[in-house]
């Protein structure tokens, strides 16, 4: 449920496209090159948080007291490559984190 959806006031539908929801993980379904990114906020000293590119991390956050991270990657993505979040958000609300794969 919490991958797609609709979001806020203005009644966006979210969707996903060039990319599979696999249980815990985005399966990659058109090769290309894709931005990654996310956005969270946090009040909790030591969250961490890591993206992972076919089980390797390849971005890792750290959250601080009162601090908003949003790293971002560039990457040539070939078919069936995966993109797996792991770790905990800042906030349980949907409307301070993100995470967003598109293509560029």
């Amino acid at each position: 449920d919490g991958w797609r959806g609709v979001l806020g006031t203005n009644e966006r539908n979210y969707c996903n496209k060039d990319w599979a929801i696999g249980y815990d993980r985005m399966i990659c379904l058109r090769d290309g090159e894709y931005e990654v990114s996310c956005v969270t906020s946090g009040s909790a000293d030591n969250q961490t948080s890591v993206i992972e590119l076919n089980g390797a991390s390849i971005i890792a956050m750290k959250l601080s007291d009162n601090t908003t991270l949003s790293p971002n990657i560039n990457h040539y993505f070939k078919r069936g490559d995966y993109i797996k979040y792991k770790g905990n958000w800042g906030y349980a609300s949907s409307v301070y984190n993100y995470f967003q794969i598109k293509r560029i």
